[in-house]
């Protein structure tokens, strides 16, 4: 599937909100949500314009009968279209005939139109991908890929927890699972001294070190540090997360290993060749913590 280009747009608050009135966590976002107010709803014909790209870049060695399912499957549950319109863009981006995709999904699957439909239903969906899978035998991994290993009752409930635009599933079940266990409600009790810094320190910077010292000092999860240093600055845990895993290029198994005693001299280096010149609260900070948790106060 191609890719189109992107642009940075500034919205105010208002639209911003109405926006995310309209989206269905974990499904949308803002550009989704515009696409259909905008354009899926247009009289005029309201199927995306692609740019041409190879599709070998995307599909390399994969029949194109089955490349041309999975996008029409992909266009449908991750961006919101309709079979129809999705058959249409991919007819658009590949320079064929409408009817040369409707063939892809029905004659070579021995189905109709209205069966297709069927299999793209939520509760249907696994049986499109043994369909597939029992099809093309040979690629099951992309087919697999494809498709969400998460069933739909446990993504339903997740989506009910969810906030549009804020969370992914990922971050929906660390609220679940981490923080309202009972280590968490315990621990969330406690009062804890989370270090402050000057506004000259990044604030990138100041939220790693906090994170860190709260591990070390009051021996807490990094999940659960995540949530003390987001609830202290009044953001979402995303965001925090986001400062010691994207912008450290790092992902949250590696900065859980770096937290470790053994690492944690590793993890310091990391941060002063991140942070040049703020190598000195760096230092200050890491030489803070004891080597022994400290015992939090009730």
């Amino acid at each position: 599937m191609n890719s189109l280009k992107m642009f940075h747009i500034a919205i105010d608050e208002e639209v911003y909100c109405f926006l995310k009135r309209q989206a269905e966590p974990f499904k949308d976002t803002p550009n989704s949500v515009l696409r259909k107010l905008l354009l899926l709803q247009s009289n005029q014909a309201n199927i995306p314009t692609p740019t041409n790209k190879n599709e070998s870049d995307t599909w390399t060695g994969i029949p194109n009968a089955l490349a041309q399912i999975l996008e029409m499957i992909i266009l449908v549950k991750k961006e919101g279209l309709s079979r129809i319109k999705a058959t249409h863009f991919i007819a658009k981006d590949r320079g064929i005939t409408f009817s040369s995709v409707i063939d892809k999904y029905c004659r070579q699957l021995g189905k109709k139109a209205y069966q297709i439909d069927e299999l793209l239903s939520h509760s249907n969906l696994e049986g499109f991908k043994k369909l597939l899978i029992e099809r093309f035998p040979f690629h099951s991994k992309v087919i697999e890929d494809t498709f969400s290993d998460i069933d739909e009752e446990v993504y339903s409930y997740l989506k009910q927890h969810a906030q549009p635009f804020i969370d992914i599933p990922n971050t929906v079940l660390e609220k679940l699972l981490f923080f309202k266990n009972d280590n968490y409600a315990n621990n969330n009790t406690k009062r804890i001294e989370i270090p402050c810094y000057p506004d000259s320190i990044p604030s990138a910077l100041a939220q790693i070190l906090q994170m860190v010292f709260i591990v070390k000092k009051y021996n807490m999860s990094r999940v659960e540090a995540t949530g003390r240093v987001a609830e202290s600055r009044r953001i979402t845990t995303q965001a925090v997360l986001d400062k010691y895993c994207r912008q450290l290029g790092k992902k949250a198994s590696e900065i859980d290993k770096l937290l470790v005693d053994s690492n944690i001299d590793e993890f310091r280096k990391i941060l002063i060749e991140k942070f040049p010149f703020h190598s000195k609260v760096i230092e200050d900070t890491f030489s803070d913590i004891d080597p022994k948790p400290t015992e939090v106060k009730e």
